[in-house]
């Protein structure tokens, strides 16, 4: 009699520091997890990951599509578009701001961007706006580099259930054929 597979789901976020990769039971339940901070690894951490687990047990796959780095951005969808070819899975996704809105409760929080940009929320809406322009308020900076943080007013935020909370928000999304990741700017 063949073993029983206990499937499992994965969830990978290359777009907001930290990036992670994360496994969870069917039940939902975080089995595992890594997290890193150099973008220059993303490929090497995942694929790390994933020599740890039955790549033949993940009946769902999902991660963030950006805004973020081009090269993570690149990795992220490379890894979650060959494990849903390969499994034969659909593929979900959800943009970081919409992630982020739904964790925290509110759109209170700068995500980076390129040079001295930074990603925020109005209305419903994510905007790239220069440091000098930002609207005086309280911001989560917790997601920007030391050097970003300088002169903002920082919020407090909880991000113990990441991991979780992003499991939770890519379920709610409608599963399709691949992933396509949200460049900051066209790819060329």
């Amino acid at each position: 009699m063949p073993a029983k597979l206990h499937p499992v789901k994965l969830v990978l976020n290359t777009a907001v520091d930290p990036h992670f990769c994360a496994l969870f039971s069917a039940e939902n339940k975080l089995l595992q997890k890594i997290s890193w901070e150099n973008h220059r690894q993303d490929g090497q951490k995942v694929w790390d990951f994933l020599r740890t687990v039955d790549t033949k047990k993940i009946t769902f796959a999902g991660g963030v599509s950006g805004p973020g780095g081009f090269s993570s951005l690149r990795a992220g969808a490379g890894i979650l578009n060959a494990l849903s070819f390969a499994a034969d899975i659909p593929v979900h996704q959800i943009r970081a701001d919409r992630w982020m809105t739904a964790f925290l409760g509110h759109e209170d929080f700068l995500l980076n961007s390129f040079g001295s940009s930074v990603w925020h929320v109005e209305k419903g809406e994510i905007v790239r706006t220069e440091l000098t322009e930002l609207p005086q308020k309280k911001y989560v900076t917790a997601f920007l580099p030391e050097a970003k943080r300088e002169g903002i007013v920082s919020r407090d935020a909880d991000f113990s259930g990441l991991e979780k909370s992003l499991l939770t928000a890519l379920e709610k999304t409608e599963p399709q054929q691949g992933f396509h990741p949200d460049y900051e700017f066209p790819a060329v």
